[in-house]
């Protein structure tokens, strides 16, 4: 498990977290104002990263509303457009809260992958138009950005499943002690040992891995010991050998 949660789920999700923050820095250079990002997968929406205090300030304002552009442009999958912040006429915490951090006009330009949706919003200090190069730029940076969402979290996916997976792999282990347990006594077979073991398991009811457990203890004296998970690492036995056995062979054919 510590493999599984220090090398796959804690250093992949760092590393694709600061290719996010590189991809917002970029896309403040590319449009001259700070950003922030917020990723959607489903129902479940998360702020990731903002390149300023101010502009972590506005997105706050719209999560306290429950409204605001990056909402808009979420809800109904489209880029939103502020020229002119004082004067859009609607969202006045969001507005008041762009002012005070110096906000003058808002970009909010969407990413997609798959099931992923990325809110690239930029916060720019002068009012005004949106020139179409820099809003297609920023929709490459937002696709971008969606698309190490959608892989951060089949990373995490990944991590949970194979978890799950050893853990079934140690439960069975210690079913299967428990079985030779039961096979050794009642002179039966597997089948007839699983049946007796969940017959246990119903009436104490208790879980089959704990009746188990139980069994193996009472034997030996001592709870089921299961080998931990040993991940492959490096080069698979005798892999070096064959490389340096072909090695002198492939340099001769190529020099002829």
């Amino acid at each position: 498990m510590e493999i599984i949660d220090g090398q796959v789920r804690h250093h992949a999700s760092a590393w694709l977290a600061t290719l996010v923050q590189t991809l917002a820095e970029q896309a403040r250079h590319v449009a001259g104002g700070h950003t922030s990002v917020v990723v959607r997968l489903g129902d479940d929406e998360r702020w990731v990263t903002a390149t300023s205090v101010e502009a972590g300030r506005c997105d706050a304002a719209q999560d306290a509303s429950g409204d605001g552009p990056r909402t808009i442009a979420l809800d109904e999958d489209r880029d939103v457009l502020v020229d002119d912040v004082a004067a859009c006429g609607r969202w006045a915490g969001w507005v008041r809260a762009c002012e005070s951090a110096g906000t003058r006009s808002v970009a909010v330009v969407l990413g997609r992958q798959e099931h992923a949706r990325v809110a690239l919003t930029v916060h720019r200090e002068t009012p005004g138009t949106w020139s179409p190069d820099v809003l297609r730029r920023l929709s490459a940076f937002a696709d971008a950005i969606a698309l190490l969402g959608l892989t951060t979290i089949e990373v995490e996916s990944v991590a949970r499943v194979t978890e799950d997976s050893l853990a079934a792999l140690s439960t069975r282990a210690v079913i299967d002690q428990a079985l030779g347990v039961i096979m050794a006594q009642n002179r039966c077979d597997a089948d007839t040992a699983f049946d007796i073991l969940r017959a246990a398991s119903m009436h104490r009811n208790a879980k089959l891995r704990v009746v188990a457990r139980d069994i193996v203890t009472g034997v030996s004296g001592r709870p089921p010991r299961v080998s931990p998970f040993q991940p492959r690492t490096g080069t698979p036995p005798g892999a070096a050998g064959s490389a340096r056995a072909s090695g002198p062979v492939s340099r001769g054919v190529a020099a002829r």
